[in-house]
């Protein structure tokens, strides 16, 4: 049996700007992609509708043989209006990055409840909340989402370990 992918796509590129983007953004289709999943968080980070085109527009002049699908950095200025026009307009996505744990994410998340309105409106127009899975390393001093998150990880991983229903060996690391 012979596996043929006639349309490969990267869900996870980022271009940046200028002359690395004009250096970077051919590569995509010389490796082979035709599809890209672009990452928002430039300098400024791409927050919305209108900087995402322009930025689309870019990437297209370089290399007018991918498609781009273009994707918002969460960030307080995101409304649930800015969100129905991403949509209407082909954004796909929207990136939450936690505050300072990648480049450029010095405007990035530290609580989510301020989002609840924009998520509803993700959920309602069918746009891809994409979370960036990185912990930040001060995880004593520093508590938060995805603090809680690990903290409640390895409590089941301990349960389940122990009682010996996993087939696995995991180590996490403080």
């Amino acid at each position: 049996m012979d596996l043929s992918i006639t349309h490969p796509a990267d869900f996870h590129v980022h271009l940046r700007q200028g002359a690395l983007s004009e250096l970077v953004t051919p590569h995509v289709r010389q490796g082979g992609f035709c599809t890209a999943y672009v990452m928002p968080n430039l300098k400024p980070p791409i927050t919305t509708t209108d900087q995402a085109l322009v930025y689309k527009t870019t990437l297209e002049a370089i290399e007018p043989n991918v498609q781009f699908l273009m994707t918002l950095y969460l960030s307080p200025e995101l409304t649930p209006d800015e969100i129905r026009k991403a949509k209407n307009a082909g954004i796909v996505g929207v990136k939450s990055y936690p505050r300072g744990v990648t480049t450029n994410s010095d405007g990035g998340i530290e609580s989510y409840e301020t989002y609840y309105p924009v998520f509803e409106v993700m959920q309602e127009v069918d746009l891809v909340l994409n979370l960036h899975g990185e912990i930040p390393s001060d995880s004593v001093h520093n508590p938060h989402f995805f603090h809680i998150y690990v903290r409640y990880t390895r409590r089941f991983l301990d349960s389940e370990l122990s009682s010996n229903t996993l087939p696995l060996e995991l180590r996490l690391r403080p």
